[in-house]
């Protein structure tokens, strides 16, 4: 049975972002302006290398398996492009290298921190940054719209949305296979057969099937310390705590 038979949905994966262009780093590193930490861009670098080899070779061995590949990398990089004489960038981004929210000199620290006083943009949807490393609602509204129709130096080898239309043609099977079905009766006749021979070490105990009451259980079923029941003085006017028993 194949992978599209059991309607396994195409894998949709992000490559990882230049994580050395992140504010939280440039204020670590005290890097001014766009410039970025690049020996740490180097580890997405080499991740984002070995995911789509590795996916097309998933596809060519196992039938049916699907996938489709954002370039987050790429993505970002390209909307952290500014011209600092600018105003905005071609994505309507007015700061693509600090903060909106936090303290520090990339305002990369703190937010949200209890005991931080840290500050808050006026407008985050100008911020390609909301914190230290996570990128504003608007910028995640931008990556998700890419992911869902874009051209193929993106997202590929499919889009999301041709992604869901594949889905849409599949059916999923009313059942999964011979083998499985037989092999689910035979766990049922076993567990059946097990309960009528009084196996109550391995079958739950409910009340038609409980073990009968029998003078060898009657010290297990009523015990509550000491001589169990027994232990329980005679009650009469004369008892200290006429109104209150006390079971020791």
């Amino acid at each position: 049975m194949t992978l599209r038979e059991l309607s396994v949905y195409p894998n949709c994966m992000k490559t990882l972002a230049p994580l050395g262009c992140l504010p939280t780093v440039k204020q670590e590193h005290q890097l001014a302006g766009d410039a970025c930490y690049e020996t740490l861009n180097q580890i997405p670098k080499q991740h984002n290398d070995k995911i789509r080899p590795m996916l097309k070779d998933l596809a060519l061995n196992y039938s049916g398996f699907q996938y489709t590949v954002l370039d987050f990398y790429r993505a970002i990089s390209r909307r952290l492009v500014k011209d600092p004489e600018a105003a905005f960038n071609s994505y309507r981004f007015s700061n693509t290298i600090d903060s909106c929210c936090g303290i520090g000199s990339n305002n990369a620290f703190g937010c949200g921190y209890i005991n931080v006083h840290s500050t808050l943009c006026e407008y985050p949807r100008e911020y390609l940054f909301f914190d230290s490393q996570h990128n504003t609602q608007k910028a995640n509204e931008e990556i998700a719209n890419l992911f869902f129709s874009c051209d193929k130096d993106i997202v590929g080898p499919m889009t999301l949305r041709r992604a869901a239309a594949e889905v849409g043609k599949r059916k999923r099977p009313e059942s999964f296979s011979p083998t499985v079905e037989k092999l689910a009766a035979r766990v049922k006749m076993e567990e059946e057969e097990e309960g009528e021979e009084g196996n109550y070490d391995t079958v739950e105990m409910t009340a038609d099937k409980a073990p009968p009451l029998t003078p060898s259980s009657w010290m297990g079923f009523w015990d509550v310390g000491g001589d169990g029941i027994f232990s329980v003085p005679p009650l009469s006017p004369t008892s200290p705590n006429f109104s209150v028993i006390s079971v020791s």
